[in-house]
């Protein structure tokens, strides 16, 4: 018999906590494509290029690692590259690519950025398709390159998006079976006003309350309230 304490998350029918860490190959897996970007998409199925703005933690990667996941799906020839802090440029070949996904791009040169968005204007016939993350505004280079962009800006999370991305979340670590826990809508709807777009808190958020606080199949938003509570009041070590 599995010992419970080596074990914790198999009684709530998980493999493990749902919101730890995860690598970039599971991330891709359960993000979703946030509604307004699907509309952004369905709106505009012929535009070059997409801009997805957003602060630290609005879910500007995962948008991006979804849009990477269903080009996969559909055999698209797609590149997904992320600019980490201190880099100036991209690496990624375009020759023969369908979809490059750039994220973070305000980090790129803007003489880089120019380029990029003059060698998109001059190869239509290729049918590339660039979308990219920033946390500024980058139309005007790109218009500048005569390259026009649409733009949409992740500032709430509707909260069907948000139910659907933690019901996701649970059902990834899910053993056959399981899961066998809910977020109830006023769990969700407590996330929503406390965290508003940063996903990114939330889930260190829900990660402590599922390492520390589990103790009933059903979570609701008094119970997430009274753990907020608590964790706030307790003084940093």
């Amino acid at each position: 018999m599995n010992n419970p304490d080596y074990f914790p998350f198999e009684r709530w029918g998980l493999r493990g906590n749902p919101f730890q860490a995860l690598t970039r190959e599971e991330w891709a897996e359960v993000a979703l494509l946030p509604s307004e970007v699907e509309t952004a998409l369905r709106q505009n199925p012929d535009t070059q290029a997409l801009q997805i703005l957003g602060e630290s933690g609005a879910g500007k990667t995962s948008t991006l690692l979804a849009l990477w996941r269903e080009a996969q799906g559909q055999g698209r020839a797609c590149s997904y590259e992320y600019i980490p802090p201190g880099s100036r440029r991209y690496h990624t070949r375009l020759d023969s690519l369908q979809l490059f996904l750039l994220d973070e791009a305000q980090r790129i040169h803007p003489r880089r950025l120019r380029r990029l968005f003059q060698w998109l204007r001059k190869a239509p016939a290729t049918g590339l398709r660039l979308i990219w993350s920033s946390h500024a505004d980058l139309t005007p280079l790109a218009r500048a390159a005569g390259i026009e962009t649409h733009s949409v800006s992740l500032d709430q999370a509707p909260r069907a998006d948000l139910q659907r991305m933690l019901d996701r979340r649970l059902r990834f670590f899910a053993l056959p079976g399981g899961p066998k826990l809910r977020l109830d809508p006023s769990a969700t709807a407590f996330l929503a006003a406390r965290f508003g777009r940063d996903l990114g808190g939330m889930e260190r958020f829900l990660y402590e309350f599922f390492q520390l606080a589990l103790s009933s199949p059903c979570i609701d938003g008094g119970t997430l309230e009274d753990f907020a509570a608590r964790i706030n009041a307790t003084p940093e070590r």
